[in-house]
């Protein structure tokens, strides 16, 4: 629930199944999550979110401008395990993309912030070899 908040207090945009959304309400009924939201085409459209949705559901979340990367928490980890992630998250994203053709943004988005990420290790393993 503090995770769904805080998205929402940021008051930024997000790519979410192929839309534009901001979360502007956050209510905890039954166990459930109900996200208030909207789109630049519309207000006040609900999500309802089961407990163990939230996860899966804010992971899938992407900012719109790319280079808002504050909902990503990235730690520099040896490379082979920051490959594997990425590999796995690109690997992820091409399922999702079979299963439903709205993903298709949000996918372009994330491959965008795995490119930013592995020249950001380029620079980061060229650096330290000087």
């Amino acid at each position: 629930m503090k995770r769904l908040i805080k998205i929402k207090e940021s008051g930024k945009f997000y790519m979410c199944c192929g839309e534009n959304i901001r979360i502007t309400d956050v209510k905890e009924i039954d166990g459930c999550f109900k996200l208030i939201y909207e789109t630049p085409e519309s207000k006040n459209k609900v999500k309802v979110l089961k407990d163990d949705e939230v996860d899966e559901f804010i992971s899938d979340l992407l900012p719109v401008d790319s280079k808002e990367l504050s909902i990503i928490n990235f730690e520099l980890k040896n490379t082979s395990e920051i490959f594997n992630e990425l590999s796995q998250g690109l690997l992820d994203d091409f399922h999702k993309l079979k299963a439903n053709r709205d993903y298709i943004g949000q996918a372009k988005q994330r491959s965008n912030i795995v490119n930013t990420m592995i020249n950001t290790i380029k620079l980061h393993l060229t650096i330290n070899r000087k």
